[in-house]
């Protein structure tokens, strides 16, 4: 028995290889290989004759002439159907119905003659515990060169050349304990169930089906290895045939940052006996392999070039559709809008935000974009209408008096209504770059005789409701961040454009405004 894990074991590969890839990492890991045998006992399905002569023999009809007349059957084929019945155990010399008899026509089924069959499961040498999986032969994989840290694998077939290095994980020294009948009838059950379930998965990723839930009873049925079949529930005894052979599993991880579900760190560990991904593998390479500071630079350097392609197909995505998008925004607001540095890249914001669908990050943009428009609109508006000193001055601290000012401005401009939202005091000084405090400001501007051309009275006119709108933008916004996914977010987004549009109309007249400087 070998002291150690030897650095010239076998390398085996049980599952084909992922496509060819740039982030693409492969891992020898380490196992021990135990080669079992158990006796499967085989099981066949009564045919419809033999249920038939073994109810009636139940109910007391055993001969083949009163068999034949109430099934219409020959004699000679009742005669041999009690024969072959009575040799298999089912009837006893004077045809009655054995204990195993009444169990086959209860299930159905003939348990038949057993058959030995051979098959390989793996120890992991750092926890001494079973992978969940068996094989029925080891295949070597082909190794080109090897290291002690390292070998250089030749993946693909005659023409179509795919070399892989792998790194090599060195376990710690001893052989563990031999494996337990009870874990290896764990492993041979869990292998049978998930081979099912990826059956499953593998059907619904073909016909573009959302995964479902998988029915225990229905689909698993009895469980076994892959190759058992459903006859694997009858294993009651197991033979270890050789003794254990120390090898290395071809694993396979890949850096996936653009797509990686529910794995934080952006990277995925393939199952390495070819079923689906494998959290197992994850949780061994997380935990046994922190020492080895390659795979940790491999697989860093994988997460972030595909972070780089990922950034670099989105760039290029968004630069493609901005085409069209100009388009429509020179359709609905004009050419000058080419012209305005700040009323085009803030619409065109709202534009991309609303393209990208009813992703719940993609709404909650919409919303922030159009509210930064709104923004830049007012805070523009206030400077170019100023307050004229007599409104402001008439304009009392008292609250009742504050809001009937503010609603007679609102009436005068042209909105239905002001929302309690903006019915603010002006306070001192300049007012803060929100539209919450802007509003009350530019209202009062745009009532004033002073300013007959302002802005918000050609907004109310396209838009009286316009004010109840803006109030509207907070609530949505909440939404979109902390709701689930809504069947609405698309028409919200749509609904926000069109607000959207009315600022951008009216931002692209406005001069430039310096921004403000902080003294120091």
């Amino acid at each position: 028995m070998a002291a150690s894990f030897p650095a010239s074991a076998r390398v085996v590969q049980c599952a084909a290889a992922p496509r060819r890839s740039a982030h693409r990492l492969g891992v020898l890991w380490p196992a021990w290989a135990y080669r079992i045998t158990a006796p499967i006992l085989q099981k066949r399905g009564l045919d419809l004759f033999e249920r038939a002569v073994l109810g009636l023999c139940q109910a007391g009809v055993r001969s083949p002439e009163g068999i034949g007349e109430l099934l219409g059957l020959d004699i000679r084929l009742c005669a041999h159907i009690l024969d072959r019945a009575t040799t298999a155990g089912h009837l006893d010399r004077h045809r009655e119905p054995t204990e195993q008899g009444r169990e086959s026509l209860r299930t159905g089924s003939v348990i038949e003659s057993p058959e030995w069959r051979v098959f390989y499961v793996f120890q992991d040498p750092f926890t001494n515990e079973l992978w969940p999986r068996t094989v029925e032969q080891l295949e070597d994989a082909y190794v080109l060169l090897s290291r002690d840290d390292e070998v250089l694998l030749q993946l693909g077939t005659a023409g179509k050349d795919d070399r892989l290095r792998a790194r090599r994980i060195v376990p710690p020294d001893g052989v563990p304990p031999k494996p337990s009948v009870a874990q290896v009838l764990g492993a041979v059950s869990t292998d049978h169930a998930d081979r099912r379930v990826e059956q499953v998965r593998e059907f619904e990723r073909a016909q573009g089906l959302e995964p479902v839930a998988v029915p225990e009873e229905t689909l698993l049925g009895s469980r076994g290895p892959g190759a058992f079949g459903g006859a694997a529930s009858d294993i009651h005894r197991i033979s270890f045939v050789a003794e254990e052979e120390p090898v290395f599993l071809v694993c396979f991880v890949e850096a996936n940052a653009a797509g990686a579900g529910s794995h934080a760190e952006g990277w995925v560990a393939h199952d390495p006996f070819g079923v689906g991904h494998s959290d197992l593998l994850r949780t061994l390479i997380d935990r046994y392999a922190p020492d080895d500071s390659q795979i940790d630079e491999d697989i860093r350097q994988r997460v972030e070039a595909e972070v780089e392609r990922a950034g670099r197909r989105l760039r290029e995505a968004e630069h493609e559709a901005r085409g069209p998008l100009e388009v429509r925004m020179v359709h609905d607001l004009g050419p000058a809008i080419r012209d305005h540095r700040a009323a085009y890249d803030l619409m065109m914001g709202v534009e991309i935000a609303v393209a990208r669908g009813d992703r719940v990050d993609a709404i909650d943009h919409v919303m922030l974009a159009t509210q930064k428009l709104y923004e830049e609109l007012f805070r523009r508006m206030a400077v170019a209408y100023p307050l004229p000193r007599k409104t402001e001055a008439e304009f009392t601290k008292s609250l009742r008096v504050r809001r009937a000012g503010l609603e007679k401005a609102a009436q005068v401009v042209g909105f239905h209504t002001l929302p309690g939202l903006y019915n603010r005091d002006l306070g001192s000084g300049a007012p803060k770059p929100y539209v919450k405090d802007l509003v009350p400001y530019c209202l009062l501007a745009a009532a004033s005789s002073a300013h007959p051309g302002h802005p918000l009275r050609r907004m109310a006119q396209r838009r009286p409701d316009l004010l109840e709108a803006l109030e509207l933008l907070n609530p949505l916004r909440n939404r979109a961040s902390h709701a689930a996914p809504d069947p609405t977010s698309v028409q919200d987004a749509r609904w926000c454009r069109r607000v959207a549009l009315e600022a951008a109309r009216e931002l692209i007249n406005l001069p430039e405004v310096e921004p403000e400087r902080k003294e120091r």
